[in-house]
């Protein structure tokens, strides 16, 4: 991909024949006669790279410099000054000012290659570095949505296949998460590779660990796989207490159940057991016009101890 630079310089020669050696190096390259031009082209379009010369009429390079490091940091945007005044006081006025470097002129070619190539591998450095914090940060925010609205029981599996694969491409190097029970959850990462471990839970809680196919972690990468580990933990444990719970009313329920019905097979008492008849015979008397058969009053108490007892066996 060709590197886009802007050139800014007062003197027409001069961009022509910068113009000339940076495009025939590959550069996209965009030229402007003075810096309130420069200003506008910096805020239309993106640069890779600004070689701004000093000394212009009207806005010259250090307001030009100081304009845009409002909005743009030395590692957002560098800027190569070029000078025709190769005094300390103008390289020191350029460098607080926030530039990232400077040349001389009339310029060598040579070095301002150098230079340039320089920056932009800083600059290159310092994008991947921002892209990967901003990826940790969105995938670090993703976990804390997930968790904070909970995580389905019945779909811990896929919940964990989505993270590390996502978490996979966030740190550059595959994430495998392997359970007590020896299954693997998207397994990718091969046997012979380099790879470093992080458990997921501790003591009686452990459920298995996460397996990292790299082994340098930054601090950023570290915070995120553990706290993704204890998440991840965290929901294991839920799904365990459920079964137990689960498991737990199911037996209650079945003891409830079992103790219902030997009770409906227990005779229940009836008026059949308060009319047994003891072993002496009742005797028969005649009175008015009816007639029924009364105990003899000498006989009442083994009668009553007779009945009490018919009655209250089938509870023993």
């Amino acid at each position: 991909m060709a590197r886009s630079v802007l050139v800014v310089d007062d003197n027409a020669l001069n961009r022509d024949l910068l113009y000339e050696e940076l495009t025939y190096r590959g550069m996209d390259v965009v030229t402007a006669a003075g810096g309130r031009d420069a200003l506008e082209l910096i805020r239309k379009q993106p640069f890779d790279i600004v070689l701004l010369d000093i000394m212009m009429p009207g806005v010259d390079g250090l307001s030009v410099l100081r304009e845009v490091r409002k909005t743009r940091s030395v590692a957002e945007l560098p800027i190569i000054m070029t000078t025709a005044r190769d005094t300390r006081s103008s390289v020191v006025d350029a460098l607080d000012a926030g530039a990232n470097d400077y040349v001389t002129k009339p310029i060598d070619l040579l070095v301002l290659m150098a230079r340039i190539r320089t920056q932009i591998a800083l600059k290159d450095a310092n994008d991947a570095a921002t892209s990967a914090n901003q990826r940790l940060e969105e995938a670090q925010q993703t976990i804390l949505q997930l968790t904070s609205r909970g995580v389905s029981m019945g779909d811990v599996e896929g919940w964990t296949t989505s993270m590390a694969r996502e978490l996979s491409q966030v740190i550059g190097a595959r994430v495998e998460v392997v359970l007590e029970d020896r299954q693997s959850v998207d397994a990718h990462i091969d046997a012979g590779e380099e790879t470093r471990r992080l458990a997921i839970g501790a003591g009686a809680s452990r459920f298995g660990e996460l397996v990292v196919a790299r082994s340098d972690w930054s601090d950023r990468e570290r915070m995120l796989l553990e706290s993704f580990a204890r998440q991840l933990a965290a929901a294991l444990e839920m799904r365990r207490l459920r079964s137990e719970l689960t498991a737990a009313r199911c037996c209650r329920s079945a003891r409830f159940a079992d103790a219902a019905t030997t009770t409906r097979s227990r005779p229940a008492p009836s008026m059949m057991h308060r009319s047994t008849r003891p072993r002496s015979s009742p005797t028969a008397s005649t009175s008015g016009t009816g007639s029924r058969s009364v105990w003899p009053r000498a006989e009442w108490p083994g009668c009553l101890r007779q009945w009490t007892r018919s009655w209250t066996a089938p509870w023993q």
